[in-house]
């Protein structure tokens, strides 16, 4: 990745495009795993970093938005 972010913020969408699952991953930890110009994909050593917060599935639409 590339440019000016603070924050990678990656959905899980279901066969509908309804979200699944959602993290937030701050760029440091993005950073820490992927090098610069990497393709970043949602792994399990993202979502399980330390700093990757994991969205409750409350916090997402139940119908997509």
């Amino acid at each position: 990745m590339t440019g000016g972010y603070d924050l990678l913020f990656a959905v899980r969408l279901d066969e509908n495009y309804l979200p699944t699952r959602a993290i937030e991953v701050p760029r440091e930890a993005v950073e820490e795993l992927y090098p610069p110009g990497t393709r970043v994909t949602w792994t399990k050593k993202l979502e399980r970093h330390r700093r990757t917060r994991k969205v409750p599935a409350s916090q997402l639409p139940p119908d997509g938005g």
